[in-house]
């Protein structure tokens, strides 16, 4: 073989090695870019960067042929509403509030045109669109699937809750024109901050009015000791005058 044939056969072999490594270069950075933290849980779980990229490719895929559409100023009123509904039933019973804010997700994502009927593929679409909380909402979800004495405690579940209004909040935006995802109502705090206040604020009032309870008792006790003394030693001031004394010094 002329030398001429094989220098231009390993020039061609050459540029295409290049060519890959600067597609797959750049792969990696536009999933790095879009995925955030779920890049490195994926790369984490598949056990290696190659299948972890393909998992997300065939994601960011599959969640451009789904409609997604945003909610209509209605719908978004309504659903934080009921939002907020659940968030003031978490004080008195927060198992049953938990339960009612993943139905409410639920609820939300197939308003917008999420498929639903897997959680699995619930959370690996929403983490083409909310990468930096999709891990939260694997974590809820986990909590309100508990049952029997493993069903968590008050903590797990207000952790619960608080990773569900962060995707809530996210998932109540709506999409420009350019596709970007812009918030056009964010959900009330308000509720969310009454229902913190409420929990939080129990044990301190409890341990204030003890705190001020004892002062005051204190207070009180002096006061009515007081009073006490001087109503004696009014008494004895008067039992021990001498009787004598109202008609004048005694004759010696």
């Amino acid at each position: 073989m002329d030398s001429s044939v094989i220098i231009a056969v390993v020039v061609v072999l050459i540029a295409a090695a290049v060519i890959v490594v600067g597609w797959l270069g750049y792969r990696q950075w536009r999933l790095r870019r879009q995925f955030g933290p779920e890049y490195n849980r994926t790369v984490k779980e598949a056990g290696s960067r190659w299948q972890a990229e393909s998992e997300l490719e065939a994601r960011r895929k599959r969640r451009m042929g789904l409609d997604v559409r945003p909610l209509a100023p209605e719908a978004q009123q309504r659903y934080s509403g009921q939002w907020r509904m659940v968030q003031a039933r978490f004080v008195d019973q927060p198992r049953e509030a938990v339960d009612e804010a993943d139905r409410l997700i639920n609820a939300v994502m197939r308003d917008r045109g999420y498929p639903v009927d897997d959680f699995e593929q619930r959370a690996s679409d929403l983490s083409v669109d909310y990468p930096e909380v999709v891990e939260n909402y694997r974590s809820a979800h986990t909590i309100a699937s508990r049952n029997g004495p493993n069903a968590g405690n008050t903590e797990d579940l207000r952790k619960a809750m608080v990773h569900y209004r962060a995707l809530f909040n996210e998932l109540l935006g709506t999409e420009s024109a350019d596709g970007k995802v812009e918030e056009v109502e964010k959900v009330d705090a308000q509720p969310s901050r009454e229902v913190e206040e409420r929990v939080d604020a129990q044990p301190s009032r409890e341990v204030e009015e003890k705190v001020n309870a004892q002062p005051s008792r204190e207070v009180e006790e002096k006061v009515n000791a007081q009073a006490s003394r001087d109503v004696e030693e009014n008494v004895d001031l008067r039992t021990s005058r001498p009787e004598a004394s109202r008609y004048g010094p005694a004759e010696s």
